[in-house]
């Protein structure tokens, strides 16, 4: 039997495999490839969720505590197309709240001009006259004295402005009397001028221009 030549020191039992050296990148992805994964699906979903999630609608907001602006009235219409003036009718229902001190004493009676009781007359309206709309005398008394617009008189120029808004025959003391010509400067500007259907009807004052 031939006999086997070796190598010294090379013997088969002493022999290991070598042991290879894994590099860092290599053991790093192996490690956190597992990891990553699941990671990133999370956060998808949680971005999904963020996208989704609804936002607050700002027109549902209370806005009962709010103040609300007050605009003159001029929706009612009377028979000649005109909006009645927006003042405060007979019954002395005033824009300031019946707390007031001036509306706790009743004004006694005062001196002062008295309409006539019939109508006077007024120039006719010309042919181009453009109706702009109702007069507002309870701002006119309001914006000029913080007073209200009370009738005095049942016609056309019985109007006054009064520091108490209670509803009294006859002139009063504290009475002013009223400008509607400045009443319609005010609320339309400087071409409004002021105009009555019926000297009988208070509220039936409206400016009109040219």
């Amino acid at each position: 039997m031939p006999a086997t030549s070796e190598r010294p020191g090379s013997s088969s039992a002493a022999r290991k495999p070598p042991f290879r050296k894994r590099h860092p990148v290599i053991f790093w992805s192996a490690v956190t490839t597992p990891i990553a994964g699941p990671a990133l699906y999370i956060l998808a979903i949680l971005g999904l969720l963020i996208v989704a999630v609804p936002r607050p609608d700002v027109s549902s907001v209370d806005t009962a505590s709010q103040p609300a602006m007050v605009q003159p009235d001029q929706s009612a219409q009377d028979a000649g197309g005109a909006a009645n003036p927006a003042v405060d009718n007979a019954s002395g229902s005033g824009g300031r709240g019946s707390g007031d001190s001036a509306d706790v004493v009743a004004p006694g009676p005062a001196d002062g001009q008295v309409p006539p009781a019939v109508d006077p007359g007024q120039t006719a309206l010309p042919a181009d006259a453009v109706v702009l709309g109702g007069v507002d005398l309870e701002r006119y008394c309001t914006d000029g004295w913080d007073e209200h617009a009370v009738l005095r008189f049942p016609v056309a120029w019985g109007w006054r402005c009064s520091p108490s808004s209670i509803a009294l025959n006859g002139n009063r003391e504290g009475d002013r009397d009223v400008d509607v010509s400045t009443a319609c400067y005010q609320q339309y500007g400087v071409a409004a001028s002021p105009h009555y259907r019926s000297y009988d009807d208070p509220m039936s004052w409206f400016c009109w221009e040219s």
